[in-house]
């Protein structure tokens, strides 16, 4: 098929190999199979296709009157492209059309027989018959089930890549016969005549591939004349004569973004973003570093910020571990209400960079006097397992070190103590008890 889309504008064959194709159309005496050969023997591979549509016009426009002429024609065009499904084949229409019009004779026509065996995939001894063979009529009707026409209609009109016009699909051929169709003997000779007159044959396949659409002019309006003063006339407005100036013009790329910024800020700290708001944040934050001085993050609203949007906290602080107010977040970080979400991002910092001994010593004490505030059985052990969990994944990294744990880790030892029913508490005092030791 996109063989037919690089090829189609080709001209049709001429008389010399319309000789040499109908020549191999008439081999009567040869096999199916041996006639393919012959057929790709006589013409290059890159001219296959052209004779190919040459064949299909000869099919569609009647003008191969022998029997055996059309069913060698049939089979050529099916031998092609035998290895792929019928509804595959670009020259499907042609056999839809001919078993068509062939549908008041009966199953062993010779011809209606013939295009059924194509449907179905011919066997090896099918292709071992001459057309001579396959054009004599039987007594025996076949077995073979009749396609679905329309289902391959649609399989085939799916597979095209493009649509022609309806007009141009529409099968009407620009050939219109001098003779009358309901006498076949005067149809056959003129036939005949002219498949014996390879050039004038040739000259009426290239007219067969001309449209015939009308084409539809569109005359030039008439010139208006002014006749009443009533009558609208045309506006000139006078274009403006003074300089429009373009205030944008040579400012840095980087205040759209800082404004975008500052916007999704105001917006991460009201509540949570979208993942894709998220990202964008964080993307815009790590090509621009400098963008977080101006965002409005104040110390004050670090808590909110972390609560509703962890990712974009731990970035932001990140980026402000260079400035004389980090203290002042830390401070904040240190003070606030124990949380998933805290904890997460003081872990991450964690691997990210080092934090100074004493920060985490008072955000692990903050945290003990947090729990012993929640008197709710449920929300009590949850606090509890979050803050085991957490100075364990310390420890283990190496982050803390035993030593280091505030108080002689005597405050640690008797929190641990304390819940030691909670699975978590019991195995962090294991733990510190294994290191110490």
């Amino acid at each position: 098929k996109n063989d037919a889309d690089a090829k189609v504008t080709q001209e049709m064959l001429g008389p010399k190999d319309l000789s040499l194709l109908l020549n191999v159309l008439s081999e009567e005496e040869k096999s199916l199979e041996n006639l393919s050969i012959q057929f790709h023997k006589t013409f290059n591979k890159n001219e296959i296709f052209n004779v190919e549509c040459c064949m299909f016009s000869l099919l569609n426009e009647g003008l191969l009157p022998h029997l055996h002429h059309r069913l060698a024609a049939y089979y050529l065009l099916y031998d092609t492209y035998r290895a792929e499904s019928i509804h595959l084949n670009p020259f499907l229409p042609i056999f839809i059309r001919s078993f068509e019009s062939l549908s008041s004779f009966p199953s062993n026509h010779p011809e209606k027989s013939f295009l059924l065996s194509l449907f179905h995939n011919p066997s090896k001894e099918f292709t071992k018959k001459t057309t001579r063979e396959l054009g004599i009529a039987t007594d025996k009707h076949t077995t073979q089930t009749m396609p679905d026409l329309n289902r391959l209609k649609k399989q085939y009109s799916e597979q095209i890549p493009f649509k022609f016009p309806s007009f141009q699909s529409s099968g009407l051929s620009p050939l219109l016969f001098t003779f009358s169709s309901q006498d076949p003997q005067k149809r056959s000779q003129i036939l005949q005549n002219w498949s014996e007159d390879n050039v004038e044959l040739s000259s009426i396949l290239q007219e067969a591939r001309n449209d015939f659409q009308p084409q539809f002019l569109r005359p030039v309006p008439p010139i208006f004349h002014y006749s009443n003063e009533s009558e609208v006339t045309w506006l000139y407005p006078s274009f403006p004569v003074h300089l429009l100036w373009d205030n944008s013009m040579c400012e840095s790329a980087s205040k759209g973004n800082e404004e975008d910024f500052k916007e999704w800020m105001n917006k991460s700290i009201v509540g949570p973003l979208s993942n894709e708001e998220s990202n964008e944040m964080i993307k815009l934050l790590n090509e621009s570093p400098d963008l977080i001085f101006n965002s409005g993050l104040t110390p004050s609203k670090l808590p909110q910020l972390i609560e509703n949007n962890p990712s974009v906290a731990l970035e932001s602080l990140l980026k402000l571990m260079s400035s004389n107010q980090i203290s002042q977040y830390f401070s904040v970080l240190v003070n606030m209400d124990m949380s998933l979400h805290s904890m997460e991002v003081v872990n991450r910092l964690t691997t990210n960079v080092e934090l100074p001994a004493e920060f985490l010593h008072s955000y692990i004490n903050n945290c003990i006097q947090v729990c012993q505030r929640y008197k709710e059985r449920f929300t009590h052990e949850r606090m509890v397992r979050l803050l085991c969990v957490f100075v364990s994944s310390l420890v283990r990294n190496k982050i803390l070190q035993v030593k280091d744990i505030p108080g002689n880790w005597s405050i640690v030892h008797a929190f641990c103590i304390e819940h030691s029913k909670i699975r978590e508490a019991a195995s962090l005092f294991r733990l510190l008890k294994n290191l110490k030791e």
